[in-house]
């Protein structure tokens, strides 16, 4: 098995590209890069074959003559589909002083289809370890933001201690040999300069276009600080596990593919042995004697050894195994949480490495906003909430609301609630219908009578005076 996936070689080899600054990103430059670029495509192909489930055991050799069953359990795609449902299987939500302006935001994000969008940013990210976001304007002359896959593009940073984006390069290759030409789009902080050019040769400026973004225009969302994927270190543990299985089947049947031995046959003939066949008979002599021939599988041990590699699995990829029966128990909220520990501390890390990236995206649509439309939004003033997709104890949340009623405010006792999406939207229609409320009852909502029943008792008053 160890020769089997030679590219195990190139996992932990993630691209980080720096310059001085973004003067040195020429033509020439930008060939270079991305040819240094293409050497770590063997990491990416690895993880994507591995996600959607292609693995070393397809390619494990065996002699014609006996089974060679190849068996995927696919823990990779299970990893990042439970850590990805975990943490952004619930949109995110956004908070803001200024409703009119959250709106506005809102529209954006809508356009944009931000839900599907974060989903699948959050899913590169456990598979490749980091993910890009574009942002341009579009051909109405809308902003937009679109997720790109690691395999198509790369950032390069500063020397200095922020590491300041200077550029970024997204490429892609038409045809193929001789005849294939790569594209590159270069990203710098006030325009962008379209390329192209053949392998190993210096490229050629098509085009440059002045954006309006004030920055690089393009966004890394990183898994955690040293870019790894969320299934990256158990590869190797999960080529273990497949392997086992596929002996353990192959064993079986071995088992189905057994000899049967006979001793002191009185029938010798191809006839008398077609006739045994058929009347399922066998004629012995004295000391005559028939067994099948087997080897003895030690099923104790395989499932011992398979368990232990399906631990291991779940304990260094921090993924709870769901089919486990106490989840199926009925768990109070603290008890889910405390089984959820690991895969909890792993989603507080994305969290804030996607924060991190959202409110670099704010920036970019604040600074087109402001300098485009002359629309003031600050992107500080936005708040970002994420919410774990896990289930809830919704009367003890109930409950937690009312025992910390009159001590936080409305606003963060609603946001408790995993049924609300828009606190600020909620409290607007609680104040809605109190005011429906009290107009039926005939008050206004600083709680004086109504001014129409004020006026009728005045005109009853001045009849009665009349009189």
């Amino acid at each position: 098995m160890t020769d089997l996936n030679y590219r195990v070689k190139s996992l932990y080899k993630v691209p980080f590209f720096q310059a001085s600054n973004e003067l040195e990103l020429t033509p020439k430059v930008v060939s270079q890069l991305i040819e240094k670029h293409r050497t770590y495509q063997t990491r990416y192909d690895l993880l994507f074959d591995y996600y959607i489930g292609k693995h070393a055991i397809q390619n494990r050799p065996m002699e014609a003559s006996k089974p060679n069953n190849k068996l995927i359990d696919n823990f990779a795609e299970y990893i990042t589909n439970v850590k990805t449902g975990y943490f952004m299987g619930n949109p995110v939500r956004y908070t803001m002083k200024d409703e009119k302006m959250l709106e506005t935001i809102r529209e954006i994000l809508d356009y944009n289809d931000e839900q599907d969008n974060n989903s699948e940013l959050a899913k590169l990210m456990s598979i490749f370890g980091h993910a890009f976001e574009l942002v341009y304007i579009d051909s109405d002359a809308k902003i937009r933001f679109k997720y790109i896959s690691p395999k198509q593009m790369f950032i390069v940073y500063g020397f200095d201690i922020e590491e300041t984006p200077l550029g970024a390069v997204r490429y892609y290759t038409v045809g193929f040999g001789e005849d294939a030409v790569t594209y590159a789009e270069l990203y710098l902080p006030h325009k962008i300069v379209y390329l192209h050019g053949k392998s190993e040769q210096d490229f050629i400026v098509d085009k440059e276009v002045e954006h309006q973004f004030g920055d690089v225009p393009v966004i890394e969302y990183t898994n955690n600080d040293e870019r790894l994927g969320d299934f990256e270190n158990v590869i190797t543990l999960i080529d273990a596990y497949e392997m086992v299985m596929a002996d353990s089947v192959n064993e079986i049947q071995y088992f189905n593919d057994a000899y049967l031995v006979i001793r002191n046959l009185l029938m010798t003939d191809k006839e008398d042995i077609q006739d045994m066949k058929n009347n399922r008979i066998i004629q012995l002599d004295e000391n005559g004697e028939a067994e099948w021939l087997i080897k003895n599988i030690n099923d104790t041990h395989v499932q011992n050894v398979l368990d232990r590699i399906q631990t291991d699995i779940h304990r260094f990829s921090k993924t709870p195994n769901l089919t486990d029966e106490n989840f199926a128990s009925n768990l109070s909220g603290v008890a889910i949480r405390f089984k959820l520990w690991g895969l909890e501390q792993d989603a507080i890390n994305k969290e804030r490495k996607f924060k991190r990236g959202l409110q670099r995206r704010f920036e970019l649509i604040s600074n087109f906003l402001n300098k485009v439309y002359k629309i003031p939004f600050n992107w500080l003033d936005l708040k970002v909430i994420f919410t774990r997709n896990i289930p809830t104890n919704i009367l003890e949340q109930s409950q937690v609301v009312a025992n910390l009623n009159g001590i936080v405010s409305r606003q963060t006792l609603l946001s408790i609630l995993p049924f609300v999406d828009d606190p600020l939207d909620e409290i607007r229609l609680l104040e809605e219908e109190d005011a429906k409320q009290l107009d039926q009852l005939g008050f206004t909502n600083n709680g004086m009578t109504n001014p129409i029943n004020e006026k009728e008792e005045d005109e009853e008053e001045d009849e009665t005076g009349d009189e």
